[in-house]
């Protein structure tokens, strides 16, 4: 007539354990795959700081060229425009002094622009802006193409080409 009551049986404690140790394992993996995913990101971050300082120190450097070759071609520019200006003065003055008859005075005035205009065509010489065939003007009477030069010039400093360090 009456069944005997049956009792539910607890868990054993050892699914616990197990179960505990299981989830431990689980969160010790997960933690080191975050760790290592942290050290990886660390390590790109440090990476990328060191190129970007190698690219800034790179940049700078360009710049710095870049400012000394332009300085060095606007002074012989300068120089050659100042010589060639001397030149053409001393052979008027020349031709002046001819007209009131001191043609010895005149002699000496043509030997100084005979040396204005020497000066002149050496100072082309060594100005890239008169040697280079992109920047030369097609004959003596126009000025150089500076403006090519200074894009030329400056496009190195914009983009410098990175070799990295390591």
């Amino acid at each position: 007539m009456s069944d005997p009551v049956s009792t539910p049986t607890l868990r054993s404690p050892e699914r616990w354990k197990t179960a505990a140790l299981v989830l431990r394992i689980a969160t010790t993996v997960f933690a080191s795959i975050l760790a290592a995913l942290q050290t990886d990101a660390d390590i790109r971050a440090s990476t990328a700081n060191r190129d970007s300082q190698f690219l800034a120190v790179l940049g700078t450097g360009e710049l710095q060229r870049a400012g000394l070759a332009a300085n060095y071609e606007i002074t012989v520019l300068g120089e050659l425009f100042k010589d060639s200006q001397a030149g053409t003065v001393f052979e008027l003055t020349a031709l002046e002094q001819e007209s009131r008859g001191e043609d010895r005075l005149a002699q000496g005035t043509l030997v100084l622009a005979a040396a204005a205009t020497a000066r002149a065509e050496r100072g082309q010489v060594l100005s890239i802006l008169y040697s280079d065939p992109r920047y030369a003007p097609a004959d003596e009477a126009i000025f150089p193409d500076f403006q090519a030069y200074l894009d030329d010039l400056s496009a190195g400093a914009s983009s410098p080409t990175p070799t990295s360090p390591c």
